[in-house]
């Protein structure tokens, strides 16, 4: 969505002051909430639980008052805080005016200006709730944004946060049933409108901080098979051991048709089917970790009989990426034991 938006442009004229009104056209985007992280406590730098890289921050960050520990001031200069801005964002700006800089009774975090140490958790609040955080970018900034929330004092309360950049509030919220960190992760796509923050605030609970990661780019390609999977042995005359393996975790689904039957779609192995959406002799699906052989044995067949086993496999991604086509093994069970 784009919106005409005015600027007022403040130009000095000599011993005046020239304002002019611009007209600019801002780019709202897209505002995604990805999860609410309980778990990860003081370890936002190296055991983030919503980031492959398990850090929070690895574009940039702002922590409220964590250089003023034990400290509690009324009004806030923002001279204690560690911020590390990246690139596309241009300044946050918040209507909060108080920061305590904690002795422990909000939890702990890790410190990213003193090697990742772990000190006491700061907070900035507006006790008449809620407090904003307004986030200019340039045009066309992409990010994904963590919101540090802060809750102490035993108070046990539900946080509530929600991010808006023009086109509709986003809200998460999380209980916190100890002192400490809970991380709400938004994802923001590429647009120019500012992203406003709005918290909830009060004596117990308030925003620690923010930090930036790049917004994760999908996966897209299915998996691979690992060379000469997959595989059909240890044939028994009723039955065999499939065997799959693939180079990312994932699932493997097979078939089992009569020889020479037409060869079904990869829809259709997952399903359990035939190429005419018949049930097939016997089908199964195999858990698989990237690179680890799975197997999965299966039985119910003609002794001494040809049989094609078609296998497809698909990655564990939200969407998974599935094969574009199956592939097809031959085997034959083994014959009849008469004596």
């Amino acid at each position: 969505m784009i919106e005409l938006k005015h600027i007022a442009k403040v130009v000095p004229l000599g011993m005046g002051i020239l304002v002019m009104v611009l007209a600019a056209s801002v780019a709202q985007a897209t505002v995604t909430a990805v999860g609410t992280d309980t778990t990860t406590g003081p370890n936002w730098r190296t055991a983030a639980a919503l980031e492959a890289d398990n850090e929070y921050g690895t574009d940039g960050y702002v922590i409220y008052g964590i250089d003023d520990v034990g400290t509690f001031r009324n009004p806030y200069a923002f001279d204690k805080d560690q911020t590390v801005l990246p690139a596309g964002i241009t300044g946050i700006a918040t209507t909060a005016i108080q920061m305590w800089g904690g002795n422990g009774n909000f939890g702990t975090m890790q410190d990213p200006g003193n090697g990742n140490a772990i000190t006491d958790t700061p907070l900035l609040v507006l006790l008449t709730a809620p407090t904003t955080f307004t986030i200019s970018r340039t045009a066309g900034t992409s990010f994904r944004l963590t919101l540090l929330n802060a809750s102490g004092d035993n108070a046990n309360v539900t946080y509530s946060t929600t991010v808006n950049d023009g086109s509709g509030a986003v809200p998460q919220s999380s209980g916190h049933t100890a002192n400490g960190l809970h991380y709400h992760v938004y994802d923001i796509s590429s647009g120019s409108a500012d992203v406003v923050v709005t918290c909830d605030a009060g004596n117990h609970f308030s925003l620690t901080g923010l930090a930036f990661d790049p917004v994760p780019v999908p996966d897209t390609t299915p998996p691979s098979w690992v060379a000469t999977w997959p595989q059909v042995d240890t044939a028994t005359s009723d039955g065999a051991t499939a065997r799959a393996q693939i180079d990312e975790d994932g699932m493997a689904y097979y078939v089992v048709l009569t020889d020479g039957a037409t060869a079904p779609n990869s829809a259709q192995v997952k399903a359990g089917t035939d190429a005419s959406d018949a049930a097939a002799l016997t089908n199964g699906s195999i858990t698989l970790s990237a690179s680890t052989e799975g197997t999965d044995a299966f039985s119910g067949l003609s002794a001494g009989t040809a049989y094609d086993v078609y296998f497809v496999a698909e990655d564990d991604e939200g969407t998974p990426n599935i094969q574009a086509s199956p592939v097809k093994v031959d085997f034959t069970t083994a014959a009849s034991d008469t004596t």
